[in-house]
């Protein structure tokens, strides 16, 4: 250990020091939780006030219950005018906390896997320009997505968060605001192509 792990541990082997670590364990998690909401509200806050075209909007998911925050789960959509009731393109931003990491990622993705080809060539076209734009990843449900940023663990990432909030939020916004701005005329064109078709 270092010089200042030393100290940290002598502070906390004080009676009343260690107690009060107790308590404060209890209500850490929650407080990394809260954290992350904050963030997320204000990423929502900052996407909404980029978007260049009328109809679109941002949708914060649902994280009232529990379920998402505990398995450390966090997102948000883009949707785009004009959605068709059965399903359609949007844009995504999602975070997923594992044991010791905390990827942050975005891309285009359906609303359910469509099971058809019936954007064709489009789907084609679109994944094109995603992976001229970095985002070489794609499955059934993802058309093509990549991490903004990286595989930073948990804590490292609220330590940044806390640290350079306003920075931090201010290059991710910026990122999910280019994909928007650089490929929303394709993923409509895809929309409205699929719309004509079912």
């Amino acid at each position: 250990m270092d010089a200042y792990e030393d100290e940290i541990t002598s502070f906390l082997l004080e009676k009343e020091n260690f107690l009060l670590a107790l308590d404060i364990e209890k209500h850490f998690e929650k407080a990394k939780d809260q954290l992350h909401r904050q963030l997320w509200e204000k990423l929502r806050v900052n996407v909404e006030g980029r978007l260049l075209e009328e109809g679109w909007s941002v949708e914060l998911d649902d994280f009232g219950g529990e379920n998402n925050v505990a398995r450390g789960y966090f997102g948000l959509s883009i949707l785009p005018p004009d959605r068709t009731p059965q399903f359609y393109l949007m844009f995504r931003v999602e975070q997923h906390a594992g044991p010791t990491y905390l990827p942050l990622y975005g891309g285009v993705t359906w609303t359910e896997v469509p099971g058809i080809a019936a954007a064709g060539n489009l789907i084609s076209n679109l994944q094109s320009q995603l992976k001229e734009d970095g985002f070489t990843r794609s499955n059934e449900k993802w058309p093509g997505w990549r991490y903004i940023r990286g595989l930073s663990s948990r804590n490292d990432f609220l330590r940044e968060y806390m640290e350079r909030g306003d920075d931090l939020l201010e290059e991710i916004t910026g990122q999910v605001s280019m994909m928007v701005e650089r490929h929303s005329g394709e993923l409509l064109r895809t929309n409205k192509y699929i719309q004509e078709r079912i």
